[in-house]
């Protein structure tokens, strides 16, 4: 009986590869010609390749001989006692690579501005919005940022990639004294991998424009990611992104003042004993030393949170204080990976990432800590200017940027899709369960089950 089963599919097989067996319904196709109708993708990255979003896009021959092959398929397991035959699911090495490696999708780039009044102030305040974006097309120009050619590689003129719908987003918030594209290392790789990133500079905290008193800044930034956040939730209809984007699909990260910014906008409680003190100590510009404390109370008690947010990466964050040293994270929902640097001297792990971290209690939390990285390692400031950064991050003392920015990509892309895009596969990735070998001996896991 066996060998007549064997006799039988032999026949069928051979019967649907060499004569096609007209009404069988069978399309076989060699991968490197497909035929007319049928998907082409995976290009290499960067290379102008097509990446395919939506698996009905092939034409009616591929569609056909997709769906009759398909149910010839689960036919034939059904006469002969076969389960259908499905892909295996990549192993976590393999996802480790996919997700450390630049993605398949050109990376576009783009600004604009948006204007808000403070609540507040009555004062307008202006941002900078910096977008990056999966793209095609030719002709684009390189970014006007960053170091070297083989870092950065996102272009200006480029399209949005017009298979692209419903993208996840990234949002991310700068240093303080940073820039929108301080860590351009990290947003091009995401939207290397599909994502559309959206970036905020924050007027008056930036490298060039540091005018806002410090004691504002705890408020502004906040402000700003939620005026921003308004403007992806209903973009115009002549945005170039419209109609591309996820209405909640949505992570946030952001590195020292950009990570007390993503936290407050994850939803922490404020110590309003804290906040008020803030200003005790006037600026010179202070016409009324405590008025800005007139507003703060219910500003602060109100908080910033947003439910859209489903995963928070704050790098290196700065804040304990004003979250009760800590304690005001338990008020956060989101998961969250903390990620923090034990050399770090400008933001130390004993006042600000320890008691972050104990505050910390939500579910599929991770800490991540880097054993060889200072407060720089997680911006570009060590390939753009390491001589002035010596000290904490960049040097012979700690980790090459390089290795750790790899690292940094990889848990967090793999956090964002574990939590944004519901993907259980991450887990053991984000758990550090199994780790590549570059990470061997350079970080530490801390979990919350």
């Amino acid at each position: 009986m066996k060998s007549i089963t064997l006799a039988l599919l032999t026949s069928l097989l051979t019967c649907s590869l060499t004569w096609g067996c007209e009404g069988q319904g069978v399309a076989m196709t060699d991968a490197n010609e497909p035929s007319e109708g049928g998907i082409v993708g995976g290009g290499e990255a960067g290379s102008g390749g097509v990446d395919v979003f939506d698996p009905g896009i092939g034409g009616q021959g591929g569609d056909q001989g997709g769906d009759q092959g398909g149910d010839q398929g689960g036919d034939l397991g059904g006469v002969f006692g076969m389960d259908p035959i499905t892909p295996p699911a990549p192993s976590t090495e393999e996802l480790i690579s996919t997700l450390s490696a630049r993605g398949p999708h050109l990376v576009g780039y783009q600004t604009e501005e948006l204007t808000y009044t403070v609540p507040s102030r009555g004062d307008e305040r202006s941002l900078k919005l910096a977008w990056w974006f999966p793209a095609e097309g030719e002709g684009g120009l390189p970014a006007p940022y960053g170091g070297g050619a083989d870092t950065r590689f996102a272009q200006r003129e480029l399209s949005v990639l017009s298979s692209l719908s419903e993208a996840p987003v990234l949002i991310f918030s700068h240093g303080n004294g940073g820039i929108a594209e301080q860590s351009y290392f990290l947003t091009e790789h995401f939207a290397s991998h599909g994502w559309v990133v959206l970036s905020v500079e924050h007027t008056g905290n930036t490298l060039t424009n540091q005018s806002e008193p410090l004691h504002w800044l705890f408020e502004l930034r906040p402000l700003d990611i939620q005026t921003a956040l308004a403007h992806l939730g209903a973009l115009p209809s002549e945005h170039p992104l419209a109609g591309h984007v996820s209405a909640s699909s949505w992570a946030m990260s952001g590195h020292s003042f950009g990570g007390y910014t993503t936290l407050a906008m994850g939803g922490a409680d404020f110590n309003l004993d804290v906040v008020l003190q803030l200003c005790e100590r006037p600026t010179p510009d202070q016409e009324e030393p405590c008025a800005y404390s007139l507003s703060a109370s219910e500003r602060y008690q109100e908080g910033f949170g947003d439910p859209r947010l489903k995963a928070l990466i704050p790098l290196t964050p700065a804040g304990a204080n004003l979250f009760d040293n800590g304690q005001g994270l338990s008020a956060i929902s989101a998961p969250t990976m903390l990620m923090t640097a034990a050399l770090d001297a400008t933001l130390p792990n004993l006042q600000e990432g320890d008691p972050l971290w104990s505050g910390l209690t939500q579910p599929n939390s991770v800490r991540i800590d880097f054993n060889r990285a200072g407060h720089f390692t997680f911006s570009n400031a060590c390939e753009v200017a390491s001589a002035l950064l010596e000290s904490d991050g960049c040097g012979p003392r700690f980790l090459p940027y390089e290795e750790a920015h790899a690292l940094i990509k990889l848990y967090a892309l793999a956090f964002a899709q574990q939590h944004v895009l519901n993907d259980p596969l991450m887990r053991p990735i984000t758990r550090g369960e199994e780790l590549p070998t570059n990470a061997v001996d350079q970080l530490t896991f801390s979990l919350r089950e």
